[in-house]
């Protein structure tokens, strides 16, 4: 019994432990990639914005200040620098009619047309393409400007942080279990202290009672001879 009520303990225990450690990781990694799209798409708004290019690409710090950028924390004045983009136009059939892959080195045109054409039979305006955060934007003349920024450090990142939190997610589980499995025995041996004192107060109660029906046996006895 005392066993089965340990084994309880220890189960109960660890799961409790495991849905907490669960909610943490979700919400951590939830959080990290929001963060992660959100700077991605700050940059696509900038880049949507002004038809796909950073606003006066030879720019100073003035271009910041005086608002052709709106400031935000994904946008600086070393974000045109840092970051990587090719655009796809399509006309109003969606069909490709120019590919710009000037600004990064990784995409050819070929490669850029694959993608464009990935983006326009998915039919969606927003998300992620291997590495590369996404956004389609409809020009008032009827065609549609597609915009690929290069999330692979992110998102690289982002993978990372979900193995290490795992891992050490994990480790700690087993840690956990341990020292569960280690102080439940000294949880639970008051309760297998009292089960014991019960059972010796019900052992001497049974000699206490044994005692009197002995002699009014015995009285019945001597009165019957």
């Amino acid at each position: 019994m005392i066993e089965k009520l340990r084994r309880k303990f220890i189960l109960v225990t660890m799961a409790i432990v495991f849905l907490v450690m669960l909610v943490v990781l979700v919400a951590l990694n939830a959080t990290n990639y929001f963060h992660a799209a959100e700077r991605a798409d700050e940059i696509l708004s900038v880049l949507a914005g002004n038809g796909g290019k950073f606003p006066d690409e030879e720019f100073s710090g003035k271009t910041f200040e005086s608002g052709s950028i709106p400031p935000n924390q994904a946008v600086s004045i070393e974000t045109p620098f840092e970051t990587r983009y090719f655009t796809a136009i399509t006309n109003s059939n969606r069909q490709i009619i120019q590919i710009d892959t000037t600004k990064i080195r990784s995409v050819d045109s070929e490669a850029g047309q694959i993608y464009a054409e990935d983006v326009i039979a998915s039919n969606k305006t927003k998300g992620y393409l291997d590495d590369f955060r996404y956004k389609v934007v409809e020009k008032e003349d009827g065609t549609f400007l597609l915009l690929f920024v290069d999330s692979q450090r992110e998102l690289q990142t982002m993978r990372a942080f979900l193995q290490n939190s795992l891992s050490i997610g994990l480790i700690s589980l087993v840690f956990i279990f341990l020292l569960v499995f280690y102080f439940s025995k000294k949880i639970i041996k008051p309760v297998q202290e009292s089960i014991d004192r019960q059972k010796q107060f019900i052992t001497d109660m049974g000699h206490e009672i044994k005692t009197p029906l002995a002699i009014i046996s015995a009285n019945n006895d001597v009165q019957q001879m």
